[in-house]
């Protein structure tokens, strides 16, 4: 498996996002997946910096219903910066380079009846020239569905590849499993939280 969350900046690499992996982590570990078949890229990976935006919750479980402009703006727990941790767990920077290395590396090794998921829950950016070809939001920088594809093409054809991904303007990477003009191998296939055209919330 590899989790990817890249946050884009500590401002808007909300809580959200690592409880996402926190739960997904959970869910492969109770299904007897191993540690060390989990590959995480989680914002700035071990530096100590601060990279996650958080705040307390609100004492009210009626505090959503307030106008988000005025009241809740105004009455909302103030915003925290802190370090993003995933205890007993190896975390990579959300960084294309780093990504790049682990699919020239591990990925090789991955063979005949191995099947990797592929899971991101981040921010993606629409490329209005090309929708076919969006981003998602790594730390600091994009990857786009051309750039995911190249990395991909360097797996074992006999690789089964499952995509679970949850940005904005996902549908966009339904692209990854064929390149211009060609069938579809069958050796990928995902699930994306919108189309290429559209937002993931709201």
């Amino acid at each position: 498996a590899v989790l990817v969350n890249g946050g884009g900046q500590r401002e808007i690499n909300f809580q959200s996002h690592l409880h996402h992996l926190q739960r997904l982590l959970g869910l492969l570990q109770a299904s007897g997946v191993q540690r060390e078949d989990i590959a995480i890229f989680n914002a700035d990976g071990t530096d100590p910096e601060a990279d996650l935006a958080t705040r307390e919750v609100p004492g009210s479980p009626d505090f959503w219903l307030l106008p988000e402009s005025g009241a809740m703006r105004l009455l909302a727990p103030p915003m925290v910066y802190v370090d993003s941790r995933l205890d007993g767990f190896t975390v990579q920077p959300a960084r294309k380079e780093v990504l790049a290395q682990w699919f020239g590396s591990v990925g090789k090794s991955l063979g005949a009846g191995d099947t990797l998921l592929l899971y991101v829950t981040d921010h993606g950016e629409q490329n209005k020239e090309d929708r076919s070809n969006n981003t998602i939001v790594l730390w600091k920088e994009t990857l786009s569905v051309a750039e995911l594809r190249d990395m991909l093409a360097q797996l074992d054809p006999s690789v089964r590849v499952v995509m679970l991904m949850s940005q904005c303007f996902s549908g966009s990477f339904s692209n990854v499993m064929a390149s211009a003009g060609a069938e579809p191998s069958g050796a990928v296939c995902g699930y994306f939280s919108s189309t290429a055209d559209r937002l993931a919330y709201g």
